[in-house]
């Protein structure tokens, strides 16, 4: 169990751009504050597939696709200062196991729960980037470094029960979701952010980006996890205008190696 919960990855969200006027492309191009200008970007996020891996320089707190063509489907990206945001593709995997591995693993290729890590991230997200999956049932996001064109940035948005629980490792068809007796509503995870990159405010873009996403989707909620050892993402969250639906009791950490506050906010 401890192990299944050690590749379960990442909390977070996301933004896209298209050529005709949506709410997503209305709101990067509005942006006049150039990416890595104020916000407070941090690492720690609810979990999901990366989700409850320790930072490898870190090791206190835990933390923790397909766009719909409902105006948020991007085919070029909207550039903000050096950074770039787009919606992931298959050639992005390998960035994204890197930023994943750089961050939560052990450092050790050949470590067993280290490569263990690796496979699930490459696994997940390859599931979740080429699989052929209902447009509005979710999408993954990168930022780059424009001028290296480096994977800086990660974040995913998907459907999923109103349950109070984090995501799976590996998406759930949208059909069998709809089954679930909880009704579906858009939850963001798998927030990462390369150790160089952060607090210059990409986190918080990132997550507006994913609310944008989700109104898109023509929902006014969203929800996400938090890690309660990480108080510097709890309070991003908490600034961004979302609540506690409720949290692990403390005993929670002892058992699954972390304890999670669950989150919602009213999209306006």
């Amino acid at each position: 169990m401890a192990m299944w919960r050690r590749v379960t990855l990442l909390a977070a969200m996301a933004g896209v751009l298209v050529s005709s006027p949506s709410p997503t492309e209305a709101f990067l191009q509005q942006a006049t504050t150039p990416l890595g200008c104020g916000g407070q970007g941090h690492q720690r996020r609810g979990p999901s597939l990366i989700g409850t891996r320790e930072p490898r320089r870190a090791r206190e707190p835990r933390w923790t696709g397909r766009s719909s063509s409902y105006g948020l489907a991007p085919r070029r990206s909207v550039v903000l200062s050096m950074v770039k945001l787009r919606r992931a593709t298959a050639e992005d995997v390998p960035g994204i196991v890197a930023l994943a591995a750089s961050t939560f693993g052990a450092g050790d290729p050949e470590n067993i729960e280290d490569r263990l890590f690796r496979w699930s991230v490459d696994k997940g997200f390859s599931a979740r980037i080429s699989g052929d999956w209902d447009d509005r049932d979710h999408c993954v996001f990168v930022a780059t470094n424009d001028s290296e064109n480096e994977l800086v940035g990660l974040i995913e948005v998907s459907m999923q029960p109103q349950s109070g629980q984090t995501a799976p490792p590996f998406p759930v068809p949208a059909f069998l979701k709809r089954l679930s007796v909880r009704p579906l509503f858009p939850y963001i995870s798998n927030l990462v952010i390369a150790d160089k990159e952060r607090r210059k405010g990409y986190a918080k873009r990132l997550v507006r980006a994913c609310e944008q996403q989700a109104r898109g989707w023509g929902y006014d909620r969203c929800y996400l996890h938090v890690d309660l050892d990480y108080p510097p993402a709890a309070a991003l969250y908490e600034g961004m205008g979302y609540g506690v639906v409720r949290e692990d009791p403390s005993w929670m950490k002892t058992v699954n190696g972390v304890a999670l506050r669950y989150m919602s906010k009213a999209l306006k």
